[in-house]
């Protein structure tokens, strides 16, 4: 099973538009971060969008993911905030996107079992476990046929 205690989904926001956001950084960057940044689009779980004040990214990551994306924006004096969300998970699924939640299925599917995420309760109580945890649990697609929902 894999630890996820260190994980989290955040969103960036940025105050202007995609479109400046990609002269900003993807523009300027060497090959290396190009490379990295497309790795990270393409097989990532992530979500990009823009808003009334300008753009954002969503993505699901630990410390490490955080700390080369925030060197990244940094490096490009990309000013932005960021908001963690994992809760929504719970609080406010309609936040996130349809694609968003499959990719995150997906890979909570190949990471997670039941029988760990059950003894994981019995080892430190259903509060104490992740928030991704709890949102396998309720959409484990074993447990809904169970059920009969």
């Amino acid at each position: 099973m894999k630890d996820l205690t260190n994980f989290r989904i955040a969103k960036f926001d940025y105050p202007f538009p995609t479109e400046e956001l990609t002269v900003r950084i993807w523009d300027k960057m060497n090959e290396i971060e190009t490379k990295w940044a497309i790795q990270l689009t393409v097989k990532g779980i992530n979500d990009t969008g823009d808003s009334v004040m300008g753009s954002w990214d969503i993505f699901f990551m630990d410390d490490k993911l955080q700390e080369k994306i925030e060197e990244v924006l940094k490096k490009y004096n990309v000013p932005y905030k960021m908001e963690d969300h994992s809760n929504s998970l719970i609080d406010d699924l309609e936040f996130f996107s349809k694609e968003f939640l499959e990719k995150l299925d997906s890979y909570l599917g190949e990471n997670l079992t039941i029988d760990d995420v059950l003894d994981r309760i019995l080892e430190v109580g259903y509060e104490n476990i992740t928030v991704f945890e709890k949102y396998y649990l309720g959409n484990n697609i074993e447990i809904k046929n169970k059920d009969g929902i």
